[in-house]
């Protein structure tokens, strides 16, 4: 089963900055996880693509 991350679920703590290239990169500062798979929903099981 290949499938890839779409989002990330989580606290939102703040807001900083960080520098890539000499510029300034505003970032968001979220707390993930632990989090727990209770379900994989497919076409043929549950008519979700």
């Amino acid at each position: 089963m290949d499938r890839q991350v779409k989002g990330i679920l989580g606290a939102k703590l703040g807001m900083t900055q960080v520098w890539d290239n000499n510029k300034v990169v505003p970032v968001t500062v979220v707390q993930a996880g632990p989090c727990v798979v209770t379900q994989v929903r497919t076409a043929e099981t549950d008519g979700y693509t």
